[in-house]
Parts: C-alpha cells; sequence; structure tokens
C-alpha cells in the first residue's frame, strides 16, 4: 500500500467515475429517492431503493470469476442484505445534508474505494462481515433517526 500511495488520488479518481458513483448517484438519489419519499416513509423507500440498487448489481454475478471474482464468491442473499443495510446509511446521508447528491456520491465513492483498497470482498467470507457491519450501522442510524424514518411524506 505504501508504495501505491502517490497514485491513489488517480485511483480515487477513477473510482468515482468508473465504477459507479458518479453513474449511479444521481438516478438513485437524485431522482428515485426523492420520488420515493413523496409517497413512502423515508424507511420504506430505503428498503425499496436498496432492493432495486441490488436487482441492479444481479447481472454481475453472471461475469465469470476469472474476470471479477467479488461478486461470483459473494452470496446473493448476502449481498442483497448488504446493499439494502447499506441504503439506510445512504438515505440517511441523503436526507440529512438537505438531499445532497453530493454527499451521497462522496459516501459511495469512498466505499467503493475502500473495497479497493482492502479487497475484503474477494474473499468467501467478505461480503458477510460487511454485510454485518452495515446491518449494525443502519441499525442504530435507524433507531437514533425513528422520526426522520418513519416520518409520513407530505404529499
Amino acid at each position: 500500500l505504501h508504495d501505491a500511495l502517490p497514485i491513489l488520488p488517480f485511483i480515487l479518481f477513477s473510482v468515482l467515475f468508473t465504477s459507479g458513483p458518479f453513474q449511479e448517484e444521481f438516478g438513485w438519489r437524485g431522482y428515485a429517492l426523492p420520488l420515493l419519499q413523496k409517497k413512502y416513509n423515508a424507511f420504506t423507500s430505503s428498503i425499496i431503493l436498496g432492493f432495486l440498487w441490488a436487482v441492479w448489481h444481479l447481472p454481475q454475478f453472471l461475469v465469470p470469476r476469472e474476470l471479477t471474482g467479488m461478486f461470483y464468491i459473494t452470496p446473493i442473499w448476502s449481498f442483497i442484505l448488504t446493499v439494502m443495510s447499506a441504503n439506510i446509511v445512504y438515505s440517511w446521508i441523503f436526507n440529512k445534508t438537505n438531499q445532497s447528491v453530493l454527499a451521497s456520491l462522496i459516501l459511495h465513492t469512498q466505499m467503493n474505494f475502500f473495497f479497493w483498497i482492502f479487497p475484503v470482498l474477494y474473499t468467501s467470507t467478505g461480503y458477510l462481515i460487511v454485510l454485518i457491519l452495515f446491518f449494525i450501522t443502519a441499525g442504530v442510524i435507524f433507531i437514533s433517526n425513528k422520526g426522520l424514518f418513519l416520518k409520513k411524506p407530505e404529499n
């Protein structure tokens, strides 16, 4: 990792523009989440969007392991639950920053960047560890922000 320090800013830039954050966040948080939150509370909207976000990535499970590895060795159920849990965190950040797509873009970029630096997802138990961490984090955020998540939508 020490030898890679000089190129980390370039990797971060690459992660931002080629690994999903820039392409996804304007759709997920910039468009879909506000629409869902007009009809459902933030919790229900987060669960729906988290499931859709997970399904969006399911074609990557069809890519042969030697070409990607990460999704191939991850159980689909743990991937879906991880993305749904993560989406509660993303929705909280989005809503607490006055619906800032930039905030979710930064969060998504740093998460993908973290997984690039620490490739836990390329291990057979990596996603289970990440699932537990996101589930705990989402639970703490939900419990400490019940009012935000369960507030009825303003129609």
